[in-house]
């Protein structure tokens, strides 16, 4: 018997994602897939725009066996922090043969090498990096130059500008880096590209599909009040529509229900939560949070009060040196207060399973250096620094719950009263 495991968001689950994972299962011949998926937040520095127990039937129910939360520590940080608690959570259940992703190359042998020397930093790869940053380059494009300046392979690096690409070299970094004996393989990205807006086609990026979504519900912000039969109804026809042939059946289903009673959620819905945190802050206490340093802090801390919405901050603070993405997650951490800490997960927290891969449990049992977290009502039984960790994604989930209630005049599901997707 073999198992394969996928890193994802399903941020939301679309053609792409569908052909990916059957694509891990054949070209690996595995019996069963394991899906590490973020929570209810995002790489990008986002909320997803779909609750993660919505995603996780979606992922179900298009093919995944299993699928275990990615702690939001690791889902809403860089690259490589995503990619190492990703990999260490698949390492730790001891059953895993195979990690599958996708890839703008698709050449795995490039990807590893690339990934090889960025493993092993020369001080003249670390001295022309530092110089680069310096002189105001971002960090992925000092990063470019300063392989080619130093490494003569591959000229100029293009498997490093493209985000897929980045995203496997960290895979395959954060393989190299723990000695897994998982073996990696990458099929080639099809569609729109990672972070194409196109919104045209059968295979558009995540990214296409939530500005789509995103542009219909703005456009209809009118109705939002309305509880009538019939806008129901058009609404309803509408997504449907809109949605139509970009996403699996299954998980189309299951968005169109969701749609206006569980979602989407936007990162401007966080504004006021934003604008509150931020009335407790100065530039010395933002210094404790995730992804934030000297000169950001100072800048946030200067449009504390001009700024109208999240994503409008983000835009005035942006330089050449500061990416959209990076202040976004620097923001995002000082609304869930997610202070640096260096710690890898202590604990796999099972969100849904296919009932005829019930065998997983056993295995993962058997094989795990990590406790498998199914009840949450049990956390007494765990060692004190697992219960902090899955307390962390407790609190937080319940804040981006408390966001979809008020927006869609609810009342909160808390995370404690969730139970185990099963389809």
């Amino acid at each position: 018997m073999s198992i394969v495991g996928i890193i994802a968001e399903y941020n939301p689950f679309h053609n792409g994602h569908y052909y990916q994972l059957n694509k891990a299962k054949s070209e690996t011949k595995a019996d069963f897939a394991i899906v590490i998926m973020s929570g209810d937040f995002v790489q990008r520095g986002e909320p997803a725009v779909f609750p993660k127990h919505l995603r996780t039937k979606m992922a179900l129910s298009s093919g995944a066996d299993l699928v275990i939360e990615l702690p939001v520590r690791y889902a809403t940080a860089s690259a490589e922090k995503f990619a190492l608690g990703a990999v260490s959570i698949l390492n730790s259940l001891g059953i895993v043969d195979y990690l599958h992703f996708g890839s703008e190359s698709g050449e795995i042998e490039t990807l590893y090498k690339t990934a090889e020397i960025l493993t092993n930093e020369t001080p003249e790869f670390k001295e022309a990096l530092q110089s680069l940053i310096k002189k105001g380059y971002s960090f992925p494009k000092a990063r470019q130059q300063a392989l080619s300046k130093c490494c003569g392979f591959e000229s100029d690096f293009s498997t490093l500008k493209e985000a897929n690409n980045i995203l496997a070299t960290e895979y395959l970094k954060a393989i190299i880096r723990t000695e897994s004996k998982i073996k990696p393989h990458t099929v080639k990205r099809v569609g729109c590209g990672y972070n194409d807006a196109t919104t045209r086609g059968n295979y558009l990026s995540a990214l296409g599909i939530r500005a789509l979504i995103k542009e219909y519900y703005e456009s209809k912000t009118n109705d939002k009040t309305d509880t009538t039969a019939k806008v129901k109804s058009d609404l309803r026809f509408g997504i449907e529509s809109l949605l139509s042939n970009k996403l699996p059946k299954s998980a189309l289903t299951l968005a169109i229900d969701a749609y206006r009673a569980r979602g989407p959620v936007f990162t401007d819905d966080f504004s006021l939560l934003l604008r509150y945190r931020l009335n407790n802050e100065t530039p010395l206490s933002l210094l404790e949070y995730e992804d934030l340093y000297d000169s950001l802090a100072n800048k946030i801390i200067a449009n504390k009060n001009d700024f109208v919405t999240f994503t409008d901050l983000c835009n005035r603070i942006k330089t050449r040196d500061i990416t959209y993405t990076h202040i976004s997650r620097a923001l995002l951490h000082i609304i869930l207060e997610l202070k640096k800490k260096a710690d890898i997960p202590l604990y796999a927290r099972v969100l849904g399973f296919k009932s005829d891969s019930h065998m997983i449990f056993n295995m993962i049992k058997n094989a795990s250096k990590i406790p498998l977290v199914t009840n949450l009502s049990g956390l007494g039984a765990f060692p004190k620094n697992v219960q902090e960790q899955v307390l962390e994604d407790i609190r937080i989930s319940d804040l981006y719950e408390s966001v979809i209630a008020d927006k869609f005049k609810l009342a909160p599901q808390r995370e404690r009263s969730r139970e185990l997707i099963k389809l």
